[in-house]
């Protein structure tokens, strides 16, 4: 079964950027109640669609206080738990990044890595692509980030209860590439997680009349940047 999810976040200044579960060193980032990080959040619509089990915005929505700058490689890892529940496994993930700046070239194998190691998948099983829009549009202007992102997934047993061949192998690849130590922990963990509280504490520390503002502005650079995308629920 295949899936497909498409997400995009407004950038701004000031903000924390973080792509793949890798912080990026940028003068902008991503506006959003999470982390923002546009690329995971792709990646889990593209596996909730092929399971036919609804969006990221439906499981986690941005009107829970739970879900308030929350390291976005831990949604993903519970959608991959939440569809093995129900009888899948993921095969491969194909992703692509569009956004201006910065380039992100020298960060796209830790992408690879983070999201393999939380899908328990092998690295060669995960593509991560990135363009820019020729400086078309509000991606061209630096307004936003966008990321498209496909999947595979498979019933894990098959009719007469074995288990599916092209499970097995994804399996035994991501079991190599574990003791090939190709798949590392995320050693940006910690970092993201002390930023998470940060943002939640700033964001408690706001006055409701600030934070009005911010949604207000918010609002209108999503309307005047983002007619063209699809209304669907909740983004976190």
């Amino acid at each position: 079964m295949i899936g497909f999810g498409y997400d995009v976040h407004q950038l701004a200044d000031g903000e924390t950027l973080t792509l793949g579960g890798v912080t990026i060193p940028h003068e902008r980032g991503t506006v959003a109640h999470s982390d923002g990080d546009v690329l995971l959040h792709a990646v889990c619509d593209a596996i909730l669609g092929a399971a036919g089990m609804g969006d990221i915005g439906e499981h986690f929505p941005d009107s829970d206080p739970a879900y308030l700058g929350v390291d976005s490689t831990e949604l993903l890892r519970s959608v991959c738990r939440m569809i093995g529940e129900s009888g899948y496994a993921l095969v491969n993930i194909d992703a692509t990044l569009v956004l201006e700046q910065p380039r992100i070239s020298a960060h796209k194998a830790a992408m690879r890595n983070n999201i393999a190691e939380v899908c328990t998948l092998a690295p060669q099983r995960v593509s991560i692509k990135a363009t820019t829009s020729e400086q078309l549009g509000f991606v061209g202007a630096g307004q936003g980030v966008q990321a498209h992102a496909v999947c595979l997934i498979e019933k894990i047993v098959v009719e007469g209860g074995a288990v599916n061949e092209t499970v097995a192998a994804a399996a035994g690849e991501a079991a190599s590439a574990r003791e090939d130590k190709q798949i590392n922990p995320d050693a940006d963990t910690t970092e993201r997680k002390k930023k998470a509280k940060k943002k939640r504490d700033k964001s408690r520390d706001k006055k409701p009349s600030d934070r009005k503002r911010k949604s207000k502005k918010s609002k209108s650079g999503k309307d005047s940047g983002r007619s063209g995308k699809s209304d669907k629920g909740k983004k976190t």
